[in-house]
């Protein structure tokens, strides 16, 4: 089986491919005797130095195309020659031709043509066949068992049609019940695949249709049929992509009445022997195939019943776990009129809104600071003006009283925060002085940051203090929601490589498979994103944590909706500064200010402990303010660091159908590629 091989492929050009071009120019040359030594020295030389210029002109671009489709029209004659026209479809960035080889074996071949397929009128245009090396002619080397085709046609950024014919003689052996045809038609393809389909018509009509049988091997997804249409009996071959490794190859029996006049012929019976073999490779074929699939199945099954069920604990443990902490939501009305609890706006934000404070909760900190009496709050002009001053003319300047409280009255993150205003002992700053000193000295900015990270910190234990405690439910169900997501990602991607290996010799039903298996997985992944957004947005709280929540979120919706109540009913004057202080940790500071500054006059305002233009201007809190702080702690933390990672069916009987295993044994294939 292995003495009639034929191969196609394509290479780069070379000087030494030239060389032999030239070996061959040579041969064909006839020194006569009108040239002398000398003359013949020179014709030589330009030769060389012409053929090495053309190999660096050659060489100056990258060779680049693909191969999308081979088309292969065969004929068998009544002496048993096969008549081979292969058209192959190139589409190319660039090459200066195409290279095929055809692996003939212990065949005979000749009759050979090499051309392209005219992309207007589909007629061949054949080429000369010479050495010269020059576009739009071919030329041949046989090395005995293979046959070398060389086109030179030089093409960039289009498609071109490729097609080469030959006949072999010896592919077909007459026996005493049955001729056989038996042909390698694709050698083995190294790299990426091309769609293949051939017609290999017989010398004439069969009338028992029992005696014409086909098989094939090499691509587990390609289909052989034997087809009669009238007066012509023919092999059809379908293969919808070649892979890499994957080959072509037919097998043929029909009646020996077809070939009379072929002299390749053993004096034996044959028919009976092929059958009974290939039916044994097709139910041996079916066997492994049905175990190979059912091994891939039970592993993409448990795949999936590991992802599911990693999918449905995390679930059910979020569920269960949310029940039990709060069997009994309790009920809060849409707006609360009253704080809720007494505790400072840092404490609460890092309770109930976010896991620790940030620049506002600082902003909410040192307005409850002032309040209470501790600092005092002055607008003034700022000093620094232009691009730096961000378009601003006021900064707010802050001071310590001397008739304030004892510091020992203040929580942790209070002293923190006064720290952080007061470094070295100062007893007053503007906000523009410290946000310029953050920037300039990185020593300062570096001990701010240390107080800034322990007033977040102190903030967040008192956070979660209030809260009740470590919520170990709450963590374990993130933990789940993230072990979920992680395991249906690795699941997933295991599922569809096994997809990938499953032998289904239907690309189609494979696709539907494929597709099948992503869709599941994509909505397996949703499902999952949607569980971490629970375990994050809506997680699991105890009955006195769910109760809080809801009593503040109610409180904040009351101060948002401020404009429709009446403002003096809802609270005192005095009550209303309080609430001024947690409306800006919560987000609604623009709203307070503006309905106070609309309900209450400047006279009243002016009674309050923060300076009334901070009522009758609300920008110096709402921007002025709270842009410089949050300016500040900016400033506070160091420079990121970047990174660079430096890479950026079968065939009973031989009636038709699939391919057969085995097989690589026959002659007459070809492969192909480009130089």
């Amino acid at each position: 089986m292995g003495e009639n091989m034929m191969f196609l492929y394509v290479r780069p050009t070379s000087l030494a491919d030239n060389l032999i071009n030239l070996e061959y120019l040579i041969g064909g040359v006839q020194v006569k005797g009108i040239f002398n030594r000398l003359q013949c020295l020179l014709v030589l030389v330009g030769l060389i130095f012409g053929l090495w210029g053309q190999s660096l002109s050659v060489q100056a671009q990258d060779v680049a195309f693909d191969i999308t489709r081979l088309n292969i029209d065969g004929q068998i004659t009544a002496e048993g020659k096969v008549q081979m026209n292969l058209v192959y479809d190139y589409d190319v960035s660039f090459m200066n031709g195409a290279l095929f080889e055809v692996d003939y074996g212990e065949s005979r071949i000749g009759n050979y043509q090499a051309g392209i397929i005219d992309s207007k009128t589909e007629e061949f245009v054949p080429f000369e066949q010479n050495y010269t090396a020059t576009a739009e002619t071919f030329s041949v080397n046989d090395n005995g068992s293979s046959l070398e085709f060389r086109l030179y046609y030089p093409a960039e950024d289009e498609q071109v049609r490729f097609a080469i014919s030959y006949t072999l003689d010896g592919l077909v052996t007459n026996y005493l019940d049955t001729a056989e045809y038996y042909q390698m038609l694709v050698s083995p393809v190294a790299s990426d695949g091309y769609s293949v389909s051939a017609r290999i018509e017989l010398p004439g009509a069969i009338e028992e249709t029992n005696r014409f049988r086909t098989w094939a091997y090499g691509s587990p997804r390609g289909q052989i049929y034997p087809r009669i249409e009238g007066e012509q009996a023919y092999i059809e071959v379908d293969v919808p992509q070649l892979d890499p490794g994957e080959f072509v190859e037919v097998r043929s029996l029909f009646p020996e009445s077809l070939t009379p006049n072929n002299t390749k012929f053993v004096e034996s019976e044959h028919f009976q022997e092929v059958v009974e073999v290939e039916q044994a490779q097709v139910e041996a074929d079916q066997a492994k195939y049905q175990e190979h699939n059912q091994h891939r199945s039970v592993a993409i099954g448990l795949m999936a019943l590991l992802g599911v069920f990693t999918l449905f604990w995390a679930y059910r443990f979020y569920f269960q776990e949310k029940k039990r902490q709060n069997p009994h939501p309790v009920h809060v009305p849409e707006h609360l009129y009253h704080l809720p609890d007494d505790l400072t706006p840092a404490v609460m934000a890092s309770a109930v809104l976010r896991s620790e404070a940030n620049a506002d909760d600082l902003v909410a900190t040192i307005l409850d600071l002032a309040r209470k009496g501790f600092i005092e709050l002055k607008e003034v002009e700022r000093e620094e003006q232009g691009r730096l001053s961000r378009g601003e003319t006021k900064t707010i300047l802050l001071s310590k009283r001397s008739d304030a409280p004892a510091e020992e009255t203040l929580m942790n993150h209070e002293r923190y925060a006064l720290q952080y205003l007061f470094a070295d002992q100062r007893e007053e700053i503007s906000l523009e002085s410290l946000e310029a000193e953050l920037k300039a000295s990185s020593t300062f900015a570096k001990y701010q940051e240390q107080l800034w990270s322990r007033f977040k910190d102190y903030a967040a234990i008192r956070g979660q203090m209030v809260r009740g405690g470590l919520n170990e439910g709450r963590r374990k169900s993130k933990v789940w929601a993230w072990l979920a997501f992680v395991g249906t990602i690795i699941f997933g991607v295991i599922a569809i490589a096994l997809v990938q290996t499953l032998s289904l010799k239907d690309l189609q039903t494979e696709r539907i498979v494929m597709i099948v298996t992503i869709v599941v997985w994509c909505l397996a992944i949703l499902a999952t994103i949607l569980l971490i957004y629970l375990a994050y947005q809506r997680p699991i709280v105890s009955e006195q944590e769910d109760k809080m929540r809801k009593e503040w979120h109610a409180f904040a919706r009351m101060l948002e909706d401020i404009g429709q109540f009446d403002m003096r009913e809802v609270a005192s004057l005095a009550l209303w500064e309080v609430y001024l202080v947690y409306a800006v940790s919560l987000g609604v500071a623009d709203k307070v200010l503006e309905e106070m500054r609309a309900v209450y006059a400047v006279e009243e305002l002016e009674t309050l402990t923060l300076p009334g233009d901070f009522y009758t201007h609300p920008y110096l809190i709402t921007h002025v303010m709270r842009q410089s702080v949050h300016e500040s702690v900016q400033a506070t933390q160091p420079p990121p660091v970047v990174k660079n990672n430096g890479f950026s069916g079968s065939n009973t009987g031989g009636f038709g159908g699939g391919f057969s295993s085995g097989g690589g044994g026959a002659s007459g294939g070809s492969s192909a590629g480009g130089f």
